[in-house]
């Protein structure tokens, strides 16, 4: 639906504005590479702010897919003819 898919496209939104900001606030893998790692505020407060935030619509995304997280959980954990049995009563 329209709605599955905003989630999903913020959700990618969400992680690339965190990978993003990570990367440039490093200061590890900047220098690594040979860069000058920023100093500026802005991208600590961004990737905080922004992780902190991933949260609600990561859960959004959980709940709106929790029936097939557990149906797909059930038939790889659980063996075969248990599977069968319990499959009857989650449709």
């Amino acid at each position: 639906t329209r709605f599955h898919y905003f989630i999903n496209v913020t959700l990618f939104i969400w992680f690339f504005i965190v990978i993003v900001s990570g990367i440039v606030e490093s200061r590890y893998l900047l220098p690594f590479l040979g860069m000058a790692a920023s100093e500026a505020s802005f991208w600590e407060e961004l990737h905080a702010v922004s992780g902190e935030n991933l949260w609600f619509p990561v859960g959004l995304h959980l709940l709106l897919h929790w029936k097939w997280i557990l149906k797909t959980t059930w038939r790889y954990l659980i063996p075969a003819r248990v599977w069968s049995r319990r499959r009857a009563t989650l449709h």
